[in-house]
């Protein structure tokens, strides 16, 4: 069991959008900016004021995940915190994020980040040193160069543990930065040390520290063998004045959180992070930085623009290069990527397996491709009818209890919150589609969880196989469904489903 990806049964946390931590429900003059698709502004544009839009994440608490897991899942448009793993629901939330990435050769050297480097070479280089000359774009060589001729700066990789050290300088950030002065050792802890994965990929070992703190002498073609979360940190004249914490991937470094010291504000530490993670990714070997969510209409989020990048269409399961999605996502809308001509009735098929899973979309046979989340998602969206055709199918054939759903419930006035449906939406760009779902239960593949997919209840302690899905209860069956929908199939061949009747 100990390779199975551990889950409690999904499930979504709505709140205010005031309690959104970008758009924190204001946003101005451009309320209708809230809504994921115009169709949905227009038909509340006389009442925007009084019509609820909330801060919406689906997601799971995780005890055990490997690397490669989590991997094909920040793919599929998941972050973590702490042990948490999440999504956004894309249609319901007040905010757009999409899962960006870049690469060191799609980054386009600014007068910025130039100016960025060269104060920090500046910075930590000792007087009288001579080092060797490195043409002016070639920032990677820039940093590694300065970085091993320096006697004043270093940085070392190390498991993401507690020290009081490490929690001292989140306490100066957060309270100078943010302003947040509900700080201790537990919520430090729970946010930066907590990993959902296993103690091999938490300590590694001596020889994969040793290699990855020598990440600057890494040959081409030569595999790095750390793989899982770490904190760097930044030592200056031997004061810590700065962490990375991040995780180590299979195809590239995810960026978890960074701490700076505000007192070296001047040294522009967020950008210098941001490029020293995608030199440390191309002299390791790696082939992506993920930068987290991508937020087009909020400044504290859209920088990540500047790095050269591409997102993620959830529906289709493949990135897209920003400057080619831009105008759609303009004022903060939904973008799904079809076909220009093709005849939509229902979601989109959702590619369920490795292959494929973070690829850059390619335009096949010449076909012109549009932004189609208003004919699937908008007001006359197919996704809601063929919804509720599949619930129907689902509750009275093998007794899945979902429930239908107007798309009224989609907003709803203020107070009403009783309205909003319970446990994961019907309709939810990115997550299987209840069509596939039903499908599925049709053609018996459902049965190929048998044997596979374990389930822990844990009023009793008990674990077991699934060895029948359709004798079920109709609770487990819709929780089971549940994590199909959220993590995919292929996951849930692998996994234990923890659940409480309770729950």
């Amino acid at each position: 069991m100990s390779d199975r990806f551990v889950i409690w049964a999904p499930s979504i946390h709505s709140e205010l959008a005031a309690k959104c931590g970008y758009c924190h429900g204001n946003k101005e003059e451009n309320r209708d900016q809230l809504f994921a698709l115009d169709s949905w502004a227009q038909q509340y544009v006389d009442e925007l004021d009084a019509i609820e839009v909330n801060n919406c994440t689906m997601g799971s608490f995780v005890e055990h995940m490997d690397v490669a897991t989590y991997d094909r899942l920040c793919n599929m448009g998941f972050r973590r915190s702490g042990k948490f793993l999440y999504k956004m629901d894309p249609l319901r939330n007040c905010c757009r994020l999409y899962t960006i990435r870049t690469t060191p050769q799609e980054l386009v050297m600014s007068k910025e980040l130039r100016k960025c480097v060269s104060r920090f070479v500046s910075r930590i280089t000792d007087d009288g040193s001579r080092m060797a000359i490195v043409p002016g774009n070639d920032f990677v060589g820039k940093i590694v160069n300065a970085e091993l001729n320096s006697t004043k700066f270093h940085t070392k990789f190390e498991p993401a543990l507690y020290s009081d050290e490490k929690y001292q300088l989140f306490v100066k950030y957060q309270e100078r930065v943010h302003q947040d002065f509900k700080n201790s050792p537990k919520s430090f802890k729970r946010f930066l040390c907590d990993t959902p994965f296993g103690p091999e990929s938490i300590l590694g070992t001596q020889e994969s520290w040793d290699q990855l703190n020598n990440w600057q002498s890494m040959k081409p073609g030569e595999k790095l063998m750390h793989m899982g979360p770490v904190h760097e940190c930044y030592y200056y004249e031997g004061k810590l004045i700065a962490i990375t914490v991040s995780d180590i991937l299979p195809s590239g470094i995810s960026s978890v959180y960074f701490i700076w010291d505000p007192d070296y504000s001047k040294w522009s530490l967020g950008k210098l992070s941001a490029l020293r993670d995608l030199a440390i990714i191309q002299k390791t070997n790696l082939k992506y930085y993920y930068l987290g969510y991508y937020i087009q209409d909020c400044p504290k989020m859209n920088y990540k623009a500047s790095y050269g990048a591409e997102v993620l269409d959830v529906c289709c399961g493949k990135y897209i290069p920003l400057k080619h999605i831009e105008n759609m996502i303009s004022r903060g809308n939904l973008f799904v990527l079809g076909e220009e001509d093709a005849d939509i009735s229902k979601e989109l098929y959702i590619v369920d397996s490795d292959n494929g899973k973070g690829s850059s979309f390619v335009t096949e046979n010449g076909a012109k491709q549009m932004n189609i989340a208003e004919e699937v998602y908008g007001v006359d969206g197919c996704a809601f009818k063929s919804a509720n055709e599949s619930v129907l199918k689902l509750k009275e054939l093998y007794s899945v209890p979902y429930e239908e759903e107007d798309s009224d419930t989609i907003y709803y006035q203020q107070g009403q919150h009783d309205q909003a449906p319970r446990g994961i939406p019907n309709v939810v760009p990115g997550l299987l589609p209840l069509w596939e779902l039903l499908d599925f239960m049709e053609s018996g593949k459902i049965t190929d969880l048998e044997g596979r997919l374990f389930l822990f209840e844990v009023e009793t302690d008990g674990i077991r196989p699934l060895t029948n899905f359709y004798s079920e209860s109709p609770p487990v069956k819709r929780r089971i469904c549940d994590a199909i929908r959220l993590f995919g199939f292929e996951t849930c061949m692998k996994s234990v489903i923890l659940y409480s009747e309770q729950m």
